[in-house]
């Protein structure tokens, strides 16, 4: 092989570095995730809510709603139920368990949603959504 081809290998893999160290300084320095959790009477299941808000460059934010188990935070089961992009434009998300194995999730608008389960571990999770997609303001 040609002496270019590791030079380029090289230049590549400082790159790739680079990109990677830059990535982690914004997620560790200009992004904030709150954990909160709903439990049921007898301590599980559980609504863990996660919020990650990041400013700044590329800066995008994200709530996550597990239902929990089993365990702590570090050694529990989880599973997603609900992922979404929050809109500017919405009220506080509210959740409640309505039964030992239903959880009702409400939010008054969406940017996006990723993950919309409604059966999860044979807990049920019911959702009222107002709206989905960005607001539209007139000038």
């Amino acid at each position: 092989m040609s002496r270019w081809f590791f030079y380029m290998l090289f230049w590549i893999c400082l790159a790739l570095t680079a990109f990677l160290a830059f990535r982690a300084y914004v997620i560790g320095n200009i992004c904030k995730v709150d954990t909160s959790d709903i439990p049921t009477d007898g301590g599980f299941p559980r609504a863990e809510v996660v919020e990650t808000y990041c400013d700044g460059f590329g800066g995008s934010d994200v709530v996550e709603i597990f239902i929990r188990t089993s365990g702590d935070s570090i050694s529990g089961t989880r599973k997603l139920v609900f992922k979404y992009d929050p809109s500017s434009f919405s009220g506080p998300l509210r959740l409640s368990w309505v039964g030992p194995n239903e959880l009702a999730i409400s939010v008054d608008r969406v940017d996006g949603i990723e993950v919309r389960e409604t059966q999860v571990s044979g807990y049920t999770v019911s959702y009222h959504i107002g709206a989905i997609g960005p607001k539209i303001v007139r000038q």
